[in-house]
Parts: C-alpha cells; sequence; structure tokens
C-alpha cells in the first residue's frame, strides 16, 4: 500500500512537468487578433484570465462569448466591454 501510495505521489508531478509552457504574450496577441478563429477566443478567455481583457476587446468576439465575460464581474474586462465601439 505504501508502495502503491508512493506510485501516485510521484505521478502527479511527473505529469505537471510535461505540461507544455504557455507564453502569456502569444496569448494576449491571439486574444487581440481579430482574425483568431472563434472557438480559440472562446479557449482563450476561459483558459486564460490575464488575456480575458483582449478578448473582450477583440471586434470579432461573439456575442455569447461577450455576455459571458461580461458575467464575470471582472472589472478589467467590464472596462473592456465598455471601451468597444
Amino acid at each position: 500500500s505504501l508502495g502503491r501510495l508512493g506510485w501516485a505521489a510521484d505521478a502527479g508531478p511527473a505529469q505537471t512537468a510535461q505540461a507544455p509552457a504557455v507564453d502569456i504574450s502569444e496569448v494576449l496577441e491571439e486574444a487581440a487578433n481579430p482574425a483568431t478563429p472563434l472557438a480559440r477566443l472562446q479557449e482563450i478567455a476561459a483558459s486564460h484570465p490575464t488575456a480575458r481583457p483582449a478578448v473582450a476587446a477583440n471586434p470579432s468576439t461573439y456575442p455569447a462569448l461577450l455576455a459571458w465575460l461580461g458575467a464575470l464581474g471582472d472589472p478589467a474586462v467590464d472596462q473592456a466591454l465598455r471601451q468597444r465601439s
């Protein structure tokens, strides 16, 4: 049983170490780019909270995603939504 617990404890960090590193500057560029596919904008908004204001400001972001972003209560997102033209 202890060996099994030891194996389980070792598996977690190994899996975490294999996760790909994310370059947030690249994510922010994608979030702001009107040519970014809508599904990718949704993925960015869901996975990268720091990129949400850029998604909110993106003129290509679709209404349902804008509504979701607006419901989060994030002041930076709310400001980006107010500044949309």
